[in-house]
């Protein structure tokens, strides 16, 4: 949901708050900052909002892998929906090797090590360069 559609403005959300949501006192526009913080770059990589959203058994991720997507279809799929374009060779080989070596370490605590492998790399698109500053 857009924050201009929730239906109460006093709804509590730290990341609306860390995003320079106004109090809404007044309605100027000046009351809205576009620089970016480090509170943002900090709720952005260890906050609970993307993070929640990735670990989600209903998200994305997890339903290709549900679905057996290869790692291909997903690699795909991840970089047109953060980047708007195809995963590079050099990319796409660096990352379908990381899933395959990922398939076989045993990390203790961790079911699975190929879909945290893919959520890990879904966080890592979402929290790079390319993605916070060209989209």
């Amino acid at each position: 949901m857009r924050a201009l559609q929730l239906p109460d403005t006093a709804v509590t959300s730290y990341f609306l708050t860390a995003f320079g949501r106004p109090i809404r006192q007044q309605t100027r526009e000046s009351e809205r900052t576009s620089v970016p913080t480090i509170t943002q770059a900090l709720h952005i990589i260890n906050g609970e909002t993307l993070n929640n959203k990735l670990r989600d058994p209903d998200s994305s991720v997890d339903m290709m892998y549900r679905l057996g997507f290869s790692d291909e279809q997903i690699l795909d799929y991840l970089y047109l929906a953060s980047y708007s374009r195809h995963p590079k060779e050099s990319e796409r080989k660096a990352l379908t090797g990381a899933l395959a070596s990922a398939e076989q370490e045993k990390v203790p605590g961790v079911d699975d090590p190929r879909l945290a492998a893919l959520r890990d790399m879904t966080w890592s698109l979402l929290t790079s360069q390319e993605f916070m500053f060209n989209h």
